[in-house]
């Protein structure tokens, strides 16, 4: 029973080093040696135990013996060790062409047309019995689940506790974002606990604190404020010389519709959101590079700081909310102006509530995080700490300081938002949608990995897209999951989602009771506790240097978007960034690495012999090409080809020197492999351009097939040749490189 040992003794990586020896003119290969790979696992079946240490299987002998080198034969098939010693493995077959391989092991490919197919899957998602609704209803509401397996001994202290401190947190910053978006503070206390409820109901994940978001918030302010500037500019009456009360109406009327402009953004928003999870589109932001959304977080953190600045030093009536390219420049220009009129209570105020900020955030929860079974809600001290002063300071009264003033209670009647001029804005949600659903499935798989349970992309972004569709007709602005959230979530203990639950309910008090006592809350300290609370985001500049190591082209992509966002506005940055990172896709399809690979001596290995130590070919050419062949490239696939092995009327002339013949030239026929392993799929273009080098050096007489295939790709050169006329053979395809090199070498 030694060889039972010797195959326990081994490792899950495998290792072995082959020798080609290729002798058969009929075409069989015959290896002996070492092949090095850690993919192949052996399934372990029943066998039977023969004397000798033999192990006999389906006609397959393998022999294990008990030596260094763990020695095992194998005849008629493969056998891949499991492990880190190394041995000696023999194979012997022949070569296959594509056509012999599918026949010999039973290839079945599917006629079946795509209508068919489309029908049967449709009928299938379509069909429920009895046992697949509740399944069904539980993945539609994942809520239920967690409610069902809930540990209330064990979760529900935990959940409250978090609860409790994500809300205390979410009242000033919920506020503090409706004021990136233009909008009364009451809704941004709308959108901290409608969206969060429904977010809780249909989201799949446990972690994640969905509700307002300063970048989304700031998002929908660039719609509002340019609805706001249009109805302005198109309005009917004067701005000048109004009454009072004509003044107070007309403002009335400016911040109406801007809150339509807002909800209706937000419902498209949600709209989008719930057509592409239901139509399983949840893949669509695989298209935004972490650079990219980098980038973008990173520029949109400079206008939310740069859009506090006004408040913060109480110049709030001279500086113009800007919006449109160069807005940055124009803000900054307008505070430089006016800087020295400044209200000294409201810089009092910022400077003191963000050292204060500081001070508890890093010296105390980051610092001391270890020992804090809860972090302290630093938002929430310094808001009450701040009211307070306000209110008995009388700061409205006697310093002029601009206050968030009435909060009204109770909840609004939902109504469906007006689509009056929805199609200037349609873009805006679109790209409202999918930035929201990055931010929240990005944050989700982290503490999925984390926590070891699964997400559901497309659920994700149902459950997202109903928070913000549904929210807008109950008054709330789009939103989405917020990272700080959910790194206080996790800190204070929280388990599930039934925290949030907890969080939406603190809110709700403040909507029903507690909203007049925040009257004299001043805007220059919700504008402090926003700039510390976006603070994390300007870190991703520290990793630009790492990122500049790694791949320069996405350093590239992250300052094209970045200065795209700051300078013109966060909407042409993200066209800018999308499209730049397109055409650096473009850019690197045409600039793809390919070689023409040499055999690797005694191994059936093919390297570029440019960067091994082997032998040029002269014989067999081995064009391996790395990379899609679409319209492209295909110009540059051509091109490198010729390059490498010559157009196809050249002869070659080799030497005979090792032939033992005397020394002189000959000329013999060139023949072509093109090695399609790297070659995952290929357009018509691509298509054609194989077809055509086939015909035209096959015209001159000289070989010209192809190995490695998918099948896709397969399918799509034999149409080609079919379309042009021609006959497709058996030894056009072939199942590996060697065994097309070993063919065309006899």
């Amino acid at each position: 029973m030694s060889w039972i040992n010797d195959i326990n003794d081994l490792e899950m990586s495998t290792k072995m080093d082959s020798d080609v020896d290729v002798s058969d003119v009929q075409g069989k290969m015959k290896t002996n040696g070492r092949l090095q790979t850690n993919e192949t696992p052996v399934e372990m079946q029943t066998v039977e135990l023969i004397q000798d240490g033999e192990i006999s299987k389906n006609g397959s002998m393998i022999k294990a013996a008990n030596s260094n080198n763990h020695v095992m034969e194998l005849m008629d098939k493969t056998y891949t060790k499991i492990g880190g010693a190394r041995g000696s493995v023999q194979i012997e077959r022949k070569s296959y062409t594509q056509t012999d391989f599918d026949g010999e092991f039973a290839f079945n490919k599917s006629d079946e047309k795509i209508l068919p197919k489309v029908k049967r899957k449709l009928k299938r998602a379509c069909t429920c019995s009895k046992y697949d609704i509740l399944p069904f209803i539980c993945r539609i509401i994942p809520m239920i689940g967690t409610l069902k397996n809930y540990k209330w001994k064990k979760d529900i202290v935990g959940d409250i506790v978090s609860g409790i401190s994500v809300g205390v947190v979410h009242i000033p910053q919920s506020m503090g974002f409706a004021a990136l978006a233009f909008l009364p503070p009451v809704y941004g206390l709308y959108s901290a606990t409608w969206p969060v409820l429904l977010y809780c109901v249909l989201g799949s994940s446990r972690h994640v604190s969905f509700g307002t978001m300063a970048v989304i918030a700031l998002m929908v302010g660039v719609v509002v404020k340019r609805q706001r500037d249009a109805f302005e500019s198109n309005y009917n009456g004067t701005i000048t010389n109004l009454t009072a009360y004509e003044q107070e109406e007309y403002d009335l009327q400016v911040e109406q519709v801007g809150v339509d402009a807002a909800l209706s953004v937000s419902f498209i928003a949600g709209l989008f959101q719930i057509g592409f999870g239901i139509c399983q589109l949840g893949f669509i932001t695989a298209y935004f590079s972490d650079a990219f959304i980098s980038a973008f977080v990173t520029a949109a953190s400079v206008h939310i700081l740069s859009s506090q600045v006004r408040f913060m030093l109480g110049i709030h009536t001279l500086v113009y909310p800007y919006s449109g390219p160069l807005k940055l420049i124009y803000t900054y220009r307008d505070v430089f102006l006016n800087i020295h009129v400044s209200n000294t209570v409201d810089v009092i105020t910022s400077v003191v509530a963000m050292v204060v900020l500081v001070a508890i955030k890093m010296g105390i929860n980051e610092r001391f995080s270890h020992k804090l079974k809860v972090p302290i809600p630093a938002d929430f001290i310094v808001l009450v700490a701040g009211l307070l002063i306000s209110h008995f300071g009388k700061f409205h009264t006697h310093y002029n300081v601009k206050v968030i003033g009435e909060i009204p209670l109770g909840v609004p009647t939902p109504r469906i938002p007006p689509m009056v001029g929805a199609s200037s804005y349609i873009g805006d949600a679109v790209v409202i949608g999918i930035v929201g659903y990055t931010v929240a499935i990005s944050m989700a798989k982290v503490y999925a990995e984390r926590y070891k349970y699964t997400v559901n992309d497309n659920q994700e972004m149902f459950a997202g897209g109903v928070a913000n569709g549904v929210g807008a007709i109950l008054h709330c602005f789009a939103g989405t999951v917020a990272p700080p959230r959910c790194i206080l979530h996790e800190k204070a203990g929280g388990k599930t989602q039934i925290a949030f639950v907890v969080s939406a309910l603190i809110l709700f008090l403040v909507i029903m009771v507690m909203g007049p006592l925040f009257y004299n809350l001043q805007n220059s300290l919700l504008g402090a506790i926003i700039c510390v609370a976006i603070a994390p985001m300007f870190g991703h500049v520290r990793n630009l240097k790492l990122l500049w190591n790694i791949d320069k082209i996405d350093f590239l992509i992250w300052l094209v978007t970045f200065l795209a966002g700051v300078i013109l506005d966060l909407d042409y940055g993200l066209y800018v960034g999308v499209g730049f990172s397109f055409l650096t896709i473009i850019i690197r399809s045409q600039f793809i690495n390919s070689a023409s690979a040499s055999n690797a001596p005694n191994t059936e290995i093919y390297i570029d012999y440019k960067t091994h130590d082997v032998k040029r070919p002269t014989r067999v050419y081995v064009y391996q090409f790395n990379s899609p062949l679409l319209f492209t490239n295909v110009q540059s696939f051509k091109s490198r080809l010729l390059k490498e092995t010559g157009p196809p009327l050249e002869i070659e002339k080799i030497s005979l020197e090792t032939t033992g013949i005397e020394v002189g030239e000959t000329e013999r026929r060139k023949a072509i492999v093109i090695d399609c392993k790297a070659i995952a799929y290929a357009d018509s273009a691509g298509a054609k351009c194989l077809r055509k080098l086939q015909s035209e050096y096959r015209a001159a007489g000289q070989d010209f097939v192809f190995a490695n295939c998918t099948k896709s790709l397969q399918t799509l050169i034999i149409k080609q040749i079919n379309i042009d006329g021609g006959v497709v053979s058996d030894s056009d395809f072939y199942i590996t490189v060697h065994d097309a090199v070993v063919d065309l070498t006899y």
